[in-house]
């Protein structure tokens, strides 16, 4: 799956699925934006190449299963962001649920590329996930523009999770958002 997307400014980005050959280029997007205050990752530190990789050929297995979704977003052969729906396990009363993450390098942001690229993860879903009926986020409360593009995507909150993130001495809450893709 490979298509262009058009940034709020005009700019244009590909979006694609992720390849091994890809780990450089992912770690040094995820090390940029690891340690920026309230932006909602939950890693404190910065990733090594290998860490990098065993992730990215475990993500890469669950998407040949169909078990996760992800798109890359590249401008100029960088990638700037990427974004996730993780189905929760089978073997669980939860699998009509995934998670969905999206992290976005500074430089990109406020572009609108979460509203543009939202949907595609979701059309994705309700043909390879099967049987999948909610999608669930965290947001870091202080995280306000990412906040406003879920409800924008209709995403609504369902509960507050109170100093669920430590950042140095301050505690943030983290905001649990779901959005049904059939009623229940």
């Amino acid at each position: 799956m490979e298509r262009i997307i058009i940034a709020k400014d005009g700019t244009s980005f590909l979006v694609r699925e992720p390849k091994i050959s890809d780990v450089n280029s992912f770690m040094e997007m995820f090390n940029k934006v690891v340690n920026e205050p309230g932006i909602g990752l939950n890693r404190s530190k910065k990733v090594t190449l290998k860490e990098e990789k065993e992730w990215l050929k475990s993500s890469i297995v669950k998407i040949k299963k169909n078990e996760e979704i992800m798109l890359l977003i590249e401008k100029d052969g960088k990638i700037v962001g990427n974004s996730t729906l993780e189905r929760r396990s089978m073997c669980t009363k939860e699998a009509h649920t995934a998670t969905f993450g999206i992290t976005l390098a500074k430089e990109v942001r406020n572009k609108g590329l979460g509203q543009r690229i939202i949907p595609i993860l979701i059309k994705l879903a309700r043909k390879r996930m099967k049987g999948l009926e909610i999608i669930e986020l965290e947001v870091f409360s202080r995280n306000k523009p990412a906040y406003h593009v879920y409800e924008k995507m209709g995403f609504r909150k369902v509960a507050v999770i109170p100093n669920k993130a430590k950042e140095k001495r301050n505690y943030v809450d983290s905001i649990v958002m779901q959005k049904y893709l059939k009623k229940i």
